[in-house]
């Protein structure tokens, strides 16, 4: 933290969380640890949106939603289709939202409880087909009636996918992949229908597929990726990244495969998350591998991974369970723009989830029988959580001057922020490893529009939509941190960047005793 001209300035904060590195050997732009803020375009940095509740009336007696799907019929009829419990429900849309009232259309299918029952599912011509909730049979809806069991010789599978005009189904336990006959989507004995092993002894099992395009599938393994090519049949298949003796690179659950913009993202058994675009295997930077180490290594299979845009960011979205916990809490987030790690460690308590893609907007099936939409405009407190208020904060690693010989002495914080009707933003700071020894609560709200004014303590001057809000520092250390979050949850807050200006106080002297 060498000084420049006595100043140190911070105008990019979109570097992410870096804990997994030492304290002192962040970037300026990184930070030691962050939770629920995300970068926003300019470096900046702005609390997260909350959630609204889709029902206020838990359905499948209030148990864990363990199926989600938002459907389009080609009228531009609109539902979402759930699952939770032992009922399958559909919910019509008014308006352009879901209307909030699960209807009931589980008739004659059987469909077991139980929290990690998870599916998969797509929509296929005109209808919404579920596969995976073993162990039982796959089902559809057709937009009408009841849901029902379908096709011909349909095996009891694991995940599911519609690709090219066929239905493909997995089998994890045989490794094998059948898919349906071309004319026919539901009929999976016929002529054009296929079964295709992969590589049934090497002890695996077929986790999941990513549809790159329309001629070629990745198909996952715990430890390998295989590549089936669809462009001609009868499909063949290749091992693209086979197992290794030392082990292999694969998918550690049906949920934890994300397709965006020609790569594949995945969560490997180790906990890491590797993309590849069928060519290459890519890797992505370990500065938050410490939180992947602390997922209970029985929970990583039931991860849930989505891609979430918002005005602000795209983001590859990874739902897991926390330390300690058996159900999913925890959101880690790969920024796909600034290409960084942050998370949320409220509000994301998320089993099943799916996106309608007419209007870009996330439903997240939590464990209560409740389906919440996500990241609501202008809302900053979660439904899912007892309509609590989000807190956030962006925590700085610990800087220094190259040397612990050399005392700092900062004097001055300068912190421009987003003017806010209400609020005060936190400013806590600490010296050498004691963080958050002093607290400073500033004031939000931008008095209007005045210039070259300069009110002690409060800014240097405002203008209609942004502050410039100064803190006097006080104390000295080898070491310097500075904390940024909201003092009253459920207040916005947005740090565009920041300044400290101080001096070095010379050399310490230690003594001996």
């Amino acid at each position: 933290m060498a000084y420049r001209g006595r100043e140190i300035p911070v105008f990019d904060l979109s570097g992410g969380q870096a804990s997994n590195r030492p304290v002192t050997a962040l970037q300026l732009n990184q930070a030691l640890e962050v939770d629920n803020v995300h970068a926003i375009p300019g470096g900046g940095v702005e609390l997260r949106q909350g959630d609204t509740e889709v029902n206020s009336s838990a359905f499948g007696g209030g148990t864990a939603f363990t199926g989600l799907q938002y459907y389009r019929q080609s009228d531009d009829d609109e539902f979402l289709v759930g699952v939770a419990g032992t009922a399958i429900g559909k919910m019509d849309y008014s308006a352009g939202e879901p209307d909030g009232t699960w209807d009931t259309i589980t008739g004659s299918v059987t469909v077991t409880t139980g929290q990690d029952n998870t599916w998969t599912s797509f929509v296929a011509g005109d209808d919404v087909y579920f596969v995976g909730g073993a162990p039982n049979v796959p089902f559809k809806w057709t937009g009408t009636g009841n849901a029902a069991t379908f096709g011909t010789g349909t095996p009891s599978g694991d995940f599911g996918f519609f690709h090219n005009n066929r239905i493909f189904i997995g089998v994890a336990s045989t490794s094998v992949l059948t898919n349906s006959t071309l004319t026919d989507i539901e009929d999976f004995t016929g002529d054009g229908s296929q079964n295709t092993t992969v590589d049934a002894q090497d002890g695996d099992d077929l986790i999941g597929a990513a549809p790159l395009n329309t001629d070629v599938v990745l198909l996952f393994k715990q430890n390998s990726i295989h590549q089936l090519l669809t462009a001609q049949f009868p499909f063949s298949r290749f091992p693209l990244f086979p197992k290794r003796r030392d082990g292999g690179t694969g998918a550690v659950g049906k949920h934890a495969i994300v397709v965006n913009e020609g790569l594949a993202y995945f969560i490997t058994p180790q906990a890491r998350m590797k993309a590849t675009n069928g060519a290459e295997i890519i890797d992505f930077p370990a500065d938050m591998d410490d939180v992947w180490d602390a997922i209970p290594k029985n929970r990583l299979p039931f991860i849930q991974g989505y891609v979430e845009q918002g005005k602000n960011f795209r983001h590859i979205k990874w739902v897991v369970t926390a330390s300690g916990g058996t159900t999913n809490s925890l959101a880690i987030i790969w920024d796909l723009d600034n290409k960084s790690w942050w998370q949320y460690s409220t509000g994301h308590d998320v089993n099943a989830q799916t996106t309608d893609t007419t209007d870009n907007i996330v439903y997240a099936g939590h464990y209560d029988g409740k389906a919440y939409k996500k990241n609501v405009s202008a809302t900053y407190t979660d439904a899912s959580e007892s309509s609590a208020g989000v807190s956030g904060f962006w925590r700085w690693g610990w800087q220094t001057n190259r040397s612990f010989q050399i005392s700092l002495h900062p004097q001055r914080l300068n912190v421009s922020v987003l003017g806010e009707t209400v609020g005060n933003l936190r400013v806590q700071y600490g010296f050498d490893f004691a963080p958050d020894r002093i607290t400073k609560d500033v004031s939000l709200v931008v008095p209007g529009g005045v210039w070259d004014t300069d009110n002690w303590d409060e800014g240097v001057w405002a203008g209609q939509t942004d502050d410039i809000k100064n803190v006097i520092l006080k104390g000295r250390g080898n070491a310097f941190q500075v904390k940024f979050s909201n003092a009253t949850a459920g207040e916005h807050f947005q740090v565009n960047g920041f300044t400290v200006s101080g001096k070095e106080s010379g050399q310490k002297i230690f003594g001996v005793k």
